[in-house]
């Protein structure tokens, strides 16, 4: 709660810590999801508002690749291992998607049990990231799964994924929309009874 009231002033911060203004930024990177409905939308409108006052392009990526990227950033997996990362949904599942050494994405990201996690990973090598494997692993320990503490995205592992896939498109432009990923849809729920109404005869 009050993301929104918080965020534009850390982005001050962060800038004037930085020692530079904001006419020395030349391409705004946010992370898209998967993640809560109002956090998403909050961050993104963030991003690309600030992209479109400063005229610079704006990249989008996803939490699990940037996870994914700060483990193999400062870890080699040896023959045949992958990267899975796993993170929180605050609900019985989780948010996955497997990776190989190279960081590039062998599954589609996914909101899974533990059960289908666990037949997806199969019986090969694996090393699993993310803040869900902490309830994740009470769940399961197989052998063939090796868990290392990685839960919050760092910023500068998320601003080099940024420019590659900006790169990568052309990065040519002024592209101000991002497309958040939400694997789920938000959390609505219809009232149990209609409130009544009173009408004056």
């Amino acid at each position: 709660r009050g993301q929104a009231e918080v965020l534009v002033p850390m982005v001050q911060e962060v800038v004037a810590q930085a020692g530079c203004g904001f006419d020395a930024i030349d391409l705004v990177v946010a992370t898209r999801g998967p993640g809560a409905f109002t956090g998403l939308r909050i961050g993104l409108s963030t991003a690309k508002s600030t992209a479109l006052a400063l005229d610079v392009p704006v990249a989008g990526v996803s939490t699990l690749e940037v996870l994914a990227r700060q483990y193999l950033e400062g870890h080699s997996l040896k023959d045949r291992q992958k990267c899975a990362v796993i993170a929180e949904t605050k609900r019985e599942d989780f948010y996955f998607q497997i990776f190989d050494g190279q960081g590039v994405a062998v599954s589609q990201p996914c909101v899974a049990t533990a059960a289908e996690i666990m037949e997806q990973i199969g019986t090969g090598p694996i090393v699993a990231v993310g803040d869900g494997i902490k309830r994740f692993s009470v769940l399961h320990v197989p052998e063939n799964i090796v868990f290392h503490e990685i839960s919050l995205p760092d910023p500068a592992v998320l601003a080099r994924l940024g420019l590659e896939q900006y790169k990568a498109e052309g990065g040519g432009g002024r592209q101000h929309n991002i497309e958040p990923l939400y694997l789920r849809a938000p959390d609505v729920s219809q009232p149990k009874t209609l409130p009544r109404v009173l009408m004056n005869k």
